[in-house]
């Protein structure tokens, strides 16, 4: 189980590195993308610029599969390509850390079932030895036990 919080512990510190690399790709092609904007256009201001991009967005976005430049366009896809793989990369390792978290559950349920099982038969194996239950009823055991129950949990609370 400690093995799996280790797991878990090293896939969150994967997830996050990835979301930042992600996070710092976008950034850069954002930037690109800027950059080749305010060249090809030759936009001084950022004012300026935002007045193009939204008279022109309509015109852009049908264009957007026809590059023009194929060296800048192929790394801006490229880039693009990068982030959907770091996106993918990190869902699977989202699942991968649900999945030992489900593990890590199941084993830990089964472990309390294993100690209380273990607990009820030591408990049984006791009783029968020192009251010689065997040839008892359940009804009858259950009897004995209630007669003895109120004497026993005042002990338990005296200690």
């Amino acid at each position: 189980m400690a093995n799996n919080i280790e797991k878990i512990t090293s896939i969150e510190e994967q997830i996050e590195k990835l979301k930042e690399k992600r996070k710092n790709l976008e950034k850069q092609m954002q930037q690109n993308i800027g950059a080749e904007l305010l060249k090809e256009w030759n936009i001084e201001s950022e004012e300026e610029a935002i007045k193009w991009i939204q008279k022109l967005a309509v015109q852009v976005n049908e264009k957007k599969n026809n590059p023009r430049r194929g060296m800048s366009m192929k790394l801006k896809t490229d880039n693009l390509a990068k982030s959907q793989e770091l996106k993918k990369q990190i869902a699977d390792l989202q699942k991968k850390k649900s999945q030992l978290q489900n593990e890590t559950q199941r084993r830990a349920s089964w472990e309390q079932r294993k100690a209380r099982t273990k607990r009820l038969i030591e408990t049984g194996a006791l009783a029968e030895k020192y009251f010689g239950l065997e040839t008892l009823t359940t009804e009858e055991r259950e009897k004995v036990f209630q007669t003895f129950s109120g004497f026993i949990k005042s002990k338990i609370q005296q200690k």
